[in-house]
């Protein structure tokens, strides 16, 4: 599958207070879009690769927030070689 990644860096205050290092959105095979993910600093081991959150959807159940995918990747395979893409892509 072909990835097109577009990184959106977050501003420094954004990144201070909430960890947010940007934002990404991501084409498959030049068909299909993925907006609104999210990049994370990884604040348990700062040598390791940020975290890379899906879209959700946020609703409310019996008085309490959800918060259901609204993409995710079905393999564990298919979301290494996602979230590596989207990583790299922050680096460059």
């Amino acid at each position: 599958m072909k990835y097109e990644v577009k990184i959106f860096k977050a501003d420094p205050k954004v990144r201070k207070k909430y960890g947010i290092i940007a934002n990404a959105s991501v084409i498959l095979d030049g068909k299909f879009a993925i907006n609104d993910i999210v990049i994370k600093e990884n604040t348990r081991d700062k040598d390791a690769s940020p975290y890379v959150f899906f879209p959700t959807k946020m609703y409310e159940k019996d008085g309490e927030k959800e918060y259901k995918p609204v993409f995710c990747p079905v393999t564990a395979k298919a979301r290494t070689e996602l979230t590596q893409e989207i990583i790299d892509a922050l680096d460059e």
